[in-house]
């Protein structure tokens, strides 16, 4: 009789077992995937179970084979302004190779039988579910460059580093790292680890020296503008006129004369300033095969180059290379002058100017047709809906935050709603390159002077 007794508690207690492995391995588990950084900067991810600890470690990419869904988990508050930063996510694994949920939502409602997978989504489908997968980046080094539309991508790269909390090359006086002369590692204030999130300021490119402290993984970025608009931006500006004493259309009849005028090592140069923003150096100009040269190594050493005049498209791209949100692109023109002389230029001076900035101009040619290959490569109708989409929530900023404009030394400058006066976004979409420098500074504990 004990025997008997003995058989049937084993045996219901090895049906217990049996209906708990069942359910294990059947019932899907949520988990929680808490973002960090190693040493390099990459994103790593550890998963962890209420019920189990930590389950998973790694980086994104090979956790992907057990990912069912990403969703945020919340949208919290940096600094007083609401941003969804993407640093903690949901989500939901399964032990089994059924089908499984094309969404949390799905999930959460019990929906678990007849899903879409990867071969039978729609297209669009499809892109919602690999955009979901990418993971922000936090490391650019953006090469900004001079009069090119470059203080409105700074900040965007201000405001981004600010709301999330990124750690930030900043110059140890003034606004340039080290201009004139090539970056070195040694002209922005220190670090405690040696190594920074951004870098945004004006420098002259020096790929191994930035290398040193940017992460590795950090993305190279930059931006440039037809040479005769930005040559008319930047004699205008800089005051070149007083400078080489002639106006803009006696210098483009005659540049070499009044070139010699210009001192040995400008911060900016009247002779293919985007070139020389980039490194190189001013007497490697009269030869053709090195700038060649110079714009294939640049190929290889950026992700992205911007082109001005197609800012939206570039925009959405820098989104996609980023995986930020599109929000993160909205942006206010910073530094537009209120008198350009770019629509009254000649087409004779407008093409002299191109020619006398001839390296600039094969840069230009290159990375615009770099650009429209990109776009190609993206899509052109989901460019198109894109761009659509960042031109109205530019637009809802504006309605929301701004009052007008005001002129101060021939600049436009915005004014805020009275209402917005204390709203965080708003302030810093118009806060000027200079104050947001000093305000980054005081962030990160760095004395202004």
């Amino acid at each position: 009789m004990n025997a008997v007794r003995r058989f049937a508690s084993i045996s219901v207690l090895g049906g217990v077992v049996s209906m708990m492995l069942f359910l294990a391995s059947n019932i899907p588990t949520k988990f929680i995937l808490l973002r960090h950084s190693d040493d390099n900067g990459e994103a790593r991810f550890t998963a962890y179970s209420a019920n189990q600890g930590q389950t998973a470690r790694g980086s994104l990419r090979y956790l992907d084979n057990i990912t069912v869904s990403l969703a945020y988990s919340a949208e919290h508050v940096v600094a007083g302004a609401s941003n969804r930063t993407r640093t903690s996510y949901e989500f939901f694994f399964s032990t089994n190779t059924s089908p499984l949920p094309s969404s949390v939502g799905e999930f959460e409602r019990g929906k678990l039988g007849g899903m879409a997978n990867a071969e039978t989504m729609s297209p669009f489908e499809q892109e919602k579910r690999d955009e979901s997968r990418c993971v922000p980046r936090e490391n650019i080094m953006y090469l900004k460059t001079h009069k090119t539309g470059s203080s409105t991508l700074q900040n965007i790269n201000y405001r981004y580093g600010d709301a999330h909390g990124l750690t930030f090359a900043l110059p140890k006086r003034g606004v340039h790292l080290g201009t004139p002369s090539l970056f070195n590692r040694t002209h922005p204030v220190k670090s405690p680890s040696g190594k920074y999130n951004v870098l945004a300021n004006h420098a002259r490119y020096n790929r191994p020296e930035m290398a040193e402290i940017m992460y590795k993984n950090a993305a190279y970025v930059t931006i440039i503008r037809h040479p005769s608009t930005q040559f008319e931006s930047m004699y205008a500006y800089y005051g070149f006129q007083r400078n080489f004493n002639v106006t803009l259309k006696e210098f483009a009849d005659n540049p070499q004369t009044y070139y010699r005028r210009e001192i040995a090592k400008p911060h900016h140069t009247a002779l293919n300033p985007t070139l020389y923003d980039l490194g190189m150096q001013k007497p490697e100009m009269a030869d053709e095969c090195v700038i060649r040269n110079k714009i294939a190594t640049l190929e290889d050493d950026f992700d992205l180059v911007l082109i001005a005049e197609y800012l939206l498209e570039s925009l959405v791209l820098l989104r996609e290379l980023m995986c930020w949100d599109l929000s993160d692109m909205t942006y206010f023109s910073s530094r537009v002058r209120t008198n350009s002389e770019e629509e009254k230029m000649s087409k004779r001076t407008f093409e002299r100017l191109s020619e006398w900035n001839h390296g600039d101009a094969l840069l230009y040619e290159h990375f615009n047709r770099t650009l429209w290959t990109k776009i190609k490569a993206y899509g052109q109708e989901r460019m198109d809906k894109d761009v659509r989409t960042l031109e109205k929530m530019i637009k809802a900023l504006k309605d929301k935050c701004l009052d007008g404009t005001t002129f101060f030394k021939k600049v436009t400058h915005y004014v805020l709603r009275e209402s917005m006066k204390d709203n965080v976004q708003c302030i810093r979409m118009i806060r000027p390159a200079f104050k947001y420098l000093q305000t980054l500074r005081e962030k990160q504990g760095i004395p202004i002077g």
